[in-house]
């Protein structure tokens, strides 16, 4: 499966996406906690000074429940008490600067057991967390769901019911040892009917304001496939709502990017090497893969993110280090492919699959291939 995955990566010269979290205004009535942007979210958790080093956070691209990005945890649990800009006041009548008071979140959990979201007060941790499964919180939190869901759900809380008066300034995510959690929109807001605004926009439900077309659907097309995360977000949700009637539109402006098929076939040749029992061998890989430059960086994040071979993923993260990236990092063509397949996907139209298959086929170039086949999965119940 490595090597098929290989065969469709991009190999482009890239640079890395600045993760832009949207602004928050003083009197926002919704912050968006955990959305998009999720890379920027686990640099911040897991770069804080003190933060303990007992489970994993990636992003997720292929399950997610709204938007394009969702977030993956393993291990014990990850937490940061003190997040640079979080001083949310939880209070009983929000009306300030930064006071809110319900809380809205979906997640799900693979193989069982417990999981957790939780919420700091002022850097301190005094049992303020939410529970789905027999997890025992010890009167330190609530339970809400006898067994952890094993599809996105949402839930929604009062957290001034729940807690009282506080000051949130982090977050812990946690599988609770066993399986993987998932977490996804997370916002807070002042009221329920803030979140179901909020909610409806993110999943393309609310309606659009304005016909989608001419200058506007230009404008909004050049942020969606640009590299302003704020923008493609915004230009995301502007597309989404109408998405089934966009498809032709979206076909005849496909990005579409060329392979270099040379550096292809030795970053594929070198792959294998990176856990050959031999060290010279495996010295002469790593150089040969340094030497082909960035342009092999989607290789290599495929070769560290796959699981037949530890050695390999080992080999592979070190290089990416040595080069300036990890694993997690979303290059420039995957958030744009992504974006762009998770339109036709919640499109659903015949048309819009007519395309995926276009796309998982290779005829739009090396970028859209493995999004689109996960695609097409998702729509067929595989």
């Amino acid at each position: 499966m490595l090597a098929i995955a290989l065969t469709f990566s991009l190999l482009l010269p890239v640079q890395k996406v600045p993760a832009v979290k949207p602004a928050v205004k003083a009197d926002d009535s919704v912050v968006e906690l955990l959305d998009e942007s999720i890379a920027k979210t686990i640099e911040d958790i897991v770069g804080q000074t003190g933060t303990p080093n007992n489970g994993d956070l990636k992003v997720e691209r292929n399950s997610v429940y709204a938007g394009l990005e969702a977030l993956k945890q393993t291990g014990q649990e990850r937490h940061a008490g003190s997040l640079k800009g979080w001083a949310y006041k939880i209070v009983e009548k929000p009306a300030g600067p930064n006071e809110f008071r319900h809380i809205r979140f979906a997640w799900k959990k693979d193989g069982g057991g417990s999981v957790l979201l939780g919420f700091a007060d002022n850097n301190g941790w005094n049992g303020k967390r939410y529970a789905g499964g027999p997890y025992v919180l010890g009167g330190q939190g609530h339970t809400v769901a006898a067994k952890a869901p094993v599809e996105w759900t949402i839930v929604t809380r009062d957290l001034f019911k729940d807690f009282g008066a506080f000051n949130l300034t982090g977050i812990l995510f946690s599988s609770a040892s066993t399986g993987t959690a998932y977490f996804d929109h997370v916002l807070l807001s002042r009221s329920v009917e803030d979140l179901d605004v909020a909610t409806d926009a993110a999943l393309g439900k609310a309606k659009p304001k304005i016909a989608l077309g001419g200058k506007i659907r230009n404008a909004a097309w050049a942020d969606l496939i640009g590299g302003d995360g704020l923008k493609a977000s915004a230009a995301f949700r502007t597309f989404l709502p109408v998405a089934a009637e966009q498809v032709e539109f979206i076909g005849a402006n496909m990005p579409r990017q060329k392979t270099d098929l040379s550096k292809l076939a030795r970053a594929n040749a070198c792959i294998p090497q990176l856990k050959d029992e031999d060290f010279e061998t495996r010295r002469k890989a790593e150089a040969e893969l340094l030497s082909l430059g960035d342009a092999i960086i989607p290789v290599l994040k495929a070769a560290a993110d796959a699981t037949d071979s530890p050695e390999t993923q080992f080999r592979a993260k070190a290089i990416l280090k040595k080069v300036g990236y990890s694993p997690s990092d979303i290059l420039p063509s995957e958030a744009r492919a992504g974006r762009i397949v998770r339109l036709l996907e919640r499109a659903k139209s015949k048309e819009a699959k007519a395309l995926l298959d276009k796309l998982a086929a290779g005829e739009f170039g090396a970028d859209y291939p493995i999004e689109a086949t996960a695609a097409l999965a998702r729509l067929n119940g595989k």
